[in-house]
């Protein structure tokens, strides 16, 4: 479940240490004893991901830059739900993503930068990381403290899975600062940063995000799909309703798990949004409210 703010990493550098003793030279990273200290990272100033500075950034980073996807997948859609990235009174957040096999098992991952600045802390976003099920997608991991695009995927692995390279807020020297991730066996781990000396090397994934169109997510787009009542207590039942609203007649009341059936979205006057659903066992139907729902 994603939180609505993200929790800040704190990282001490010496560029702070540099502010009290006014030596220039040691605003460079802290490389961590975990950093893939065998990269050869060059400095990248103010990487805006345009089909022309995408040729910039290969230079530079010395990968191989590749652009989001704009194909919708109502798989994603679905799975960026189930983790809460849209409340009932909101109308709609965007996001961007690439598909990449990250451990190797010949199936996509796919990586998502969600871009609804509500639940990002001074710029500094989430990534999810979906496995691929069937025709849906599992998260795998939820990244907090991303600062923008590229993700870039390592040569070099953790446990089967590919390592990352991430993004983090610039320093005040407007120096663009990287974050290693590895995988722990059930998640990405930030393990601390890569030496501004460092090379990077990899696939950048999103590199054209800041430009590019994204995918918007909203309510009404939810249709034809399958999903499940939820209630946050077990043994509750949702009440389903004649109409979208907590004042009309109920019709029936559905239990925890039970199968429903897309049929329309519509907003009630309280601003909160409702779907008109079929029930895939009576074949009743009736409205229930986002928040009560399953994708």
């Amino acid at each position: 479940m994603l939180p609505r703010l993200s929790a800040r990493t704190t990282v001490i550098t010496l560029g702070v240490i540099a502010s009290f003793l006014g030596n220039f030279q040691a605003s460079q990273a802290i490389m961590s004893s975990n950093t893939e200290n065998t990269f050869t990272v060059k400095d990248v100033k103010n990487t805006k991901q345009s089909l022309q500075n995408q040729n910039f950034l290969a230079q530079t980073l010395n990968v191989i830059p590749y652009p989001s996807e704009d194909r919708r997948e109502q798989g994603l859609d679905r799975a960026l739900l189930n983790e809460d990235v849209m409340t009932p009174l909101e109308e709609s957040v965007e996001y961007s993503y690439n598909k990449v096999d990250l451990n190797g098992d010949g199936k996509k991952e796919a990586i998502v930068y969600l871009e609804n600045l509500e639940l990002c802390d001074s710029g500094e976003c989430h990534v999810f990381i979906f496995e691929a099920v069937e025709n849906d997608y599992r998260l795998v991991s939820l990244i907090g403290g991303v600062y923008g695009t590229p993700i870039i995927v390592s040569d070099r692995k953790t446990n089967g899975w590919y390592n990352l390279i991430l993004p983090r807020k610039k320093h005040y020297l407007d120096r663009t600062t990287y974050t290693l991730a590895r995988f722990n066996g059930k998640k990405y781990i930030k393990n601390g940063l890569i030496s501004s000396k460092a090379e990077i090397s990899g696939r950048a994934y999103l590199a054209d995000r800041e430009d590019s169109s994204k995918i918007v997510l909203r309510w009404e787009t939810i249709s034809n799909i399958s999903a499940s009542v939820s209630t946050r207590t077990a043994g509750h039942k949702v009440n389903v309703r004649s109409s979208p609203s907590t004042q009309s007649p109920i019709l029936y009341a559905a239990k925890k798990g039970d199968k429903v059936k897309i049929l329309q979205q519509k907003r009630s006057d309280d601003g909160y949004a409702w779907f008109h659903v079929k029930s895939q066992d009576s074949g009743n139907q009736g409205w229930i409210r986002s928040d009560l729902l399953k994708f």
